[in-house]
């Protein structure tokens, strides 16, 4: 029994390394609900909540509507009442840019770092899906084994030229965690409880990070907006 156990897991690894890296990413991309699925979504209204040792918890609601329309409303749980009781925002589309948040007395302009970030939304960023149309470069490294578990090691080049290593269950093919590559900071994202929405996709509903814990509390996929959603006087 015991030479057929170490044959199994001595097996195993070899087994999933004999897959081409095409074959590993089209698995990655079906077992996360599949190209068709993701590529049918054009908007969606993202609320999670993000607690950290820096500024307590905040609740946050991301609007995006067809990749031109941006919006995040910041509430934030402070003991400074006058920042608990403000709504906060970002917005960014064709017609305004702008924000208002704790660090401004003011409304002020969006700089091109913070509409960059404004555009992205954690549980729904997979660099997998429509990777050829993005620009974004993929390259398999490795299979590795961390705390008992394999995972193939990704590099993964995006549009911006920002350089990540992503780390994928070799069991569920989920994505386990983003490490941003050759940096001083060390910028770790971790991805876990994953939900299959309606709509047929898998999202984490935990990101854990160096900034904090996100939790996702609710998901809308193309629902109408109103039509003051991007309008802030």
């Amino acid at each position: 029994m015991k030479s057929i156990l170490s044959f199994l897991f001595l097996f195993f690894p070899i087994a999933l390394m004999a897959q081409t890296e095409s074959e590993l990413i089209t698995n990655i991309i079906q077992t996360m609900g599949g190209e068709k699925n993701w590529q049918e979504i054009h908007s969606s209204i993202v609320t999670y909540t993000m607690e950290g040792e820096d500024f307590g918890k905040a609740t946050i609601v991301k609007y995006n509507s067809k990749g031109k329309f941006f919006r995040a409303d910041f509430q934030f749980e402070s003991r400074d009442e006058k920042i608990k009781n403000t709504k906060y925002f970002m917005l960014a589309s064709p017609l305004s840019n702008k924000k208002f948040m704790p660090d401004s007395r003011d409304t002020s302009v969006l700089s091109g770092a913070e509409i960059e970030d404004l555009k992205k939304n954690p549980f729904l960023f997979n660099p997998f899906i429509n990777a050829e149309s993005q620009n974004t470069e993929i390259v398999f490294m490795d299979m590795v084994e961390e705390e008992g578990k394999n995972y193939f090691v990704f590099f993964v080049n995006l549009q911006n030229e920002i350089q990540y290593k992503y780390y994928v269950d070799a069991q569920t093919y989920f994505i386990h965690k983003s490490v941003l590559y050759n940096s001083e900071v060390d910028e770790v994202n971790i991805f876990t409880d994953y939900e299959k929405l309606q709509e047929g996709i898998w999202v984490p509903k935990t990101i854990t990070t160096r900034a904090g814990v996100l939790k996702l509390t609710n998901i809308k996929i193309n629902q109408p907006f109103n039509s003051k959603t991007f309008i802030i006087k």
